[in-house]
């Protein structure tokens, strides 16, 4: 019987965080900052790939009811907010946020897929290009922000985890398209 992989297997998770860590060469020491971010990104990321697996074949524009966002959209949510994020880590405060949302739609999931892992490589570089301190420091954002916590202020690192919780959010929801659609995302291929 294969074994079960998603959503969250330890051995997997462990095993992508010893990638990240393989690539800074600290084995023998305590994660740091950049490394937790990107392990949380990666591990996220690794959970969508195994549903993006599972939505060949079905209708981009298919909804499981009235008023619910497509499978187009809620792709084109992760990745437009996530670009919408970066504005924010620029500290871009003329950025046009609908119109880098609105950038972010695409018509063929190969099209999605390769959006999304150019939007994340940006993500990830600016993480390693930032020093824990640089993650550390407050940047000024909107309060009403949902990621916000009501703050005007909060650590550069916080937006970082925002873009994976966010991500879970959607992948969440895809996982129940999936399943609406009479399809496992438990087990690859399924």
């Amino acid at each position: 019987m294969p074994k079960k992989y998603w959503p969250h297997n330890r051995e997997r998770n462990s095993n992508l965080i010893e990638l990240v860590r393989d690539d800074c060469n600290l084995l023998d020491m305590e994660p740091t900052l950049k490394e937790l971010l990107i392990g949380r990104l990666e591990i996220v990321r690794s959970d969508l790939n195994d549903v993006l697996k599972n939505l060949e074949g079905i209708d981009l524009d298919w909804a499981p009811g009235a008023g619910m966002k497509s499978v187009s959209a809620q792709l084109q949510e992760i990745a437009g907010t996530e670009r919408q994020q970066h504005a924010i880590l620029n500290e871009q405060v003329d950025a046009d946020h609908d119109q880098l949302f609105k950038d972010c739609h695409r018509t063929t999931l190969a099209d999605y897929v390769v959006l999304l892992g150019e939007v994340r490589a940006e993500t990830i570089e600016m993480i390693q290009q930032s020093s824990d301190c640089e993650l550390e420091r407050m940047i000024t954002i909107k309060a009403e922000w949902f990621e916000s916590l009501n703050c005007e202020v909060v650590p550069k690192a916080e937006i970082f985890r925002s873009m994976a919780a966010h991500e879970w959010y959607h992948v969440g929801q895809l996982v129940s398209y999936v399943w609406m659609r009479g399809i496992s995302p438990y087990l690859p291929g399924e």
